[in-house]
């Protein structure tokens, strides 16, 4: 199990959910752009200190992160992925669940602006759309 690689994915994750470059992240975080790449592909124990700090500046705690990682494991183990698999899975996992929160965002957005997405959009027959 690629326990490192799985912390990783759930890092990117919630780098991407925040909008955030490895360069943004390592900025806010106070570290170093290298380890936030190193951390995320889990190439590099890093350690407990620098882990608290990339979490802080994602706004997510230290022990979210690795319920995270657990469910995401448990998930590939359930789903009887051979370990190698795990990494590959779990950044799947996690690349649509960002993509799933940022559409729902877009969706609440729109409706509190008053527009609809215009593949939703529905016109009566008959009724001109101006």
């Amino acid at each position: 199990m690629n326990f490192l690689a799985t912390i990783g994915s759930v890092l990117r994750a919630a780098r991407l959910e925040a909008g955030l470059s490895q360069e943004g992240l390592a900025h806010k975080a106070g570290i170093y752009r290298n380890t936030v790449g190193l951390a995320e592909r889990g190439e590099m124990s890093i350690s407990l200190q620098t882990y608290a700090q990339m979490c802080d500046a994602l706004g997510l705690s230290a022990s979210e992160l690795l319920v995270k990682a657990e469910l995401l494991i448990e998930a590939a183990e359930a789903a009887g992925q051979a370990k190698t698999e795990r990494w590959v899975v779990t950044t799947r996992v996690a690349a649509r669940a960002v993509a799933a929160k940022k559409a729902t965002a877009e969706r609440v957005g729109s409706k509190a602006r008053g527009t609809v997405p215009l593949k939703t959009r529905k016109v009566k027959a008959g009724s001109s759309d101006h």
